[in-house]
């Protein structure tokens, strides 16, 4: 009796928060369960609460999805850029249709767009200790959340399957001279260390002919002492692939990194593509940070250091917005080469440390279907540097 009068007391003081904070779940729906989970501190309370949103209504609210599409500009003016970037307050863009945060857990960009990515939430969780039953999980049908807890070698080529979250436990759990091949949609990646990567396609993260991909969190690199075609990309993204978020990621010792876009005759690829790059690190890389051909990225909040021959390229029409970015010792930042038809870009508050950004003018001033927000140029850097890579959710 004493603690039901409690409650009323504390409902009378704050209705709206103390209600919420007493009764979270009363007649909570599985999108609301979900983003509540998404906003717990660590990858395990995650899991452990998303295990909770089996089973709940669907929400009502609607959701009023907005497409955008942008036609490449068909001026080759050159944007020359080296001048260093304001370092005044954070800018937030809205658009209607996101319902992404900054929370822990939850992408921004376009892996929120299109339904959401929500990986395997809503169905079982497991912890794997060996490569052999995470490669069975993996690859098995239905939605499941996977705790990878090991570094293994020489696994080779694992196909993942569609309605997965696959998450490292720990800084040092992965693979080396083993890929992921990502065919089927709705996939989180986050937490993964991935070195040397070999398998058959040779990526780290394969990500082709699919929707709704988020790779987050995750330590990925090669060998620069090796030749240039040993080790190919640490994430690429073909076929169409679509609605991808790659975000908080540290990139390093590498020479390709990130490809989007198959080839320049590629059947497969189109202006469909849309992909978000924020809060990665890219340290001592030789080039395609990322190389985008056709499609649409917007790049904003990563730090680059060392980067040996080109930074970002835009190629064969590609429509890219690049924001409040910075780049110590980067050749070519942000460009267009190695391809027979240019691509685009808008460059607002970037630091190119002096060099020179060369990529044409493009139309691609603005995103309006999703919500995010900018760090202050000056505070990129250290930023990135705290929270890129393993070890961090």
């Amino acid at each position: 009796m004493i603690a039901i009068l409690a409650v009323f007391v504390l409902l009378a003081l704050n209705p709206a928060t103390i209600s919420a904070a007493v009764f979270p779940r009363a007649t909570e729906c599985y999108g609301d369960c979900v983003t509540r989970c998404n906003a717990k501190s660590t990858a395990a309370e995650i899991a452990t609460c998303l295990t909770g949103c089996a089973g709940k209504a669907a929400c009502t609210t609607s959701t009023t999805k907005t497409t955008t599409t942008t036609k490449a500009s068909t001026t080759s003016t050159k944007v020359t850029s080296t001048t260093k970037a304001s370092t005044t307050s954070t800018k937030t863009t809205t658009g209607a249709a996101s319902t992404a945060t900054a929370a822990a857990g939850s992408p921004i960009g376009y892996a929120t767009l299109n339904g959401g990515t929500t990986g395997g939430a809503g169905g079982s969780t497991v912890t794997v200790s060996t490569a052999a039953d995470f490669v069975s999980a993996a690859q098995a049908d239905g939605k499941a959340i996977i705790y990878l807890n090991g570094f293994f070698s020489n696994v080779g080529r694992i196909d993942v399957a569609a309605d997965k979250t696959i998450i490292g436990v720990g800084s040092s759990s992965g693979f080396i001279g083993s890929s992921l091949f990502i065919k089927t949609g709705n996939v989180i990646v986050r937490n993964l260390k991935m070195q040397k990567c070999l398998g058959g396609d040779d990526d780290c993260i394969t990500i082709q002919a699919c929707n709704n991909v988020w790779v987050d969190h995750c330590d990925l690199s090669g060998d620069l002492a090796a030749d240039k075609d040993t080790y190919d990309g640490l994430v690429d993204v073909s076929h169409a692939a679509s609605f991808i978020t790659i975000s908080n990621n540290y990139f390093h010792d590498h020479h390709k990194t990130s490809l989007i876009g198959h080839s320049d005759s590629s059947k497969y690829d189109d202006a469909s593509i849309k992909v978000t790059y924020y809060g990665n690190y890219f340290s001592n890389i030789g080039s395609r940070l990322p190389s985008i051909r056709f499609g649409t990225a917007h790049i904003f909040d990563n730090y680059y250091e060392n980067i040996l021959v080109s930074g970002i390229n835009t190629r064969m029409g590609a429509q890219v917005l690049v924001e409040n970015n910075v780049f110590v010792n980067a050749l070519l930042p942000a460009t267009s080469i190695d391809s027979d038809k240019v691509g685009y870009c808008v460059l607002h508050g970037n630091d190119f440390g002096g060099a020179v950004a060369d990529c044409p003018t493009g139309t691609l001033n603005s995103i309006t279907a999703y919500s995010y927000t900018l760090q202050a140029t000056s505070s990129v850097a250290a930023s990135v540097k705290a929270n890129a890579g393993t070890g961090k959710i």
